[in-house]
């Protein structure tokens, strides 16, 4: 939604300015920058316009482009030490972490994220 990008971004805007000096400083300057940076790229038409929603509904399951199942990582990857690293990196391997609301039958999926800093990894 375009309005929660807005809030986003503004929340990182302020979250970096109150960082302390020895923190990382560009840490939520550089997420900010990366939500407007979408809006931008994604959330427009082609005269400049911006839409209010980016879908995320395929075949009648919500934000099915952005979910996995450990196999279809497998498949994806194709490689059993690529797949143990990505699994832990993205956080699989600490179980799915999305339902679709609407679609009770439909298995349990993961979004990926980073649980700890790449840095730490």
């Amino acid at each position: 939604m375009l309005y929660d990008n807005g809030q986003l971004a503004l929340t990182y805007i302020n979250a970096h300015k109150q960082m302390p000096p020895e923190a990382d400083p560009m840490r939520y300057a550089t997420v900010a920058r990366e939500i407007c940076d979408y809006v931008l790229r994604e959330m427009r038409d082609e005269t400049g316009m911006f839409w209010s929603a980016q879908d995320a509904e395929v075949d009648a399951c919500e934000g099915l482009n952005y979910l996995w199942l450990a196999p279809e990582v497998s498949a994806a990857l194709d490689d059993p030490q690529l797949e143990k690293v990505a699994s832990e990196l993205y956080g699989l391997t600490l179980g799915t972490n999305f339902q679709d609301p609407h679609q009770h039958d439909q298995p349990r999926r993961n979004v990926l994220f980073l649980p700890v800093s790449i840095a730490n990894y």
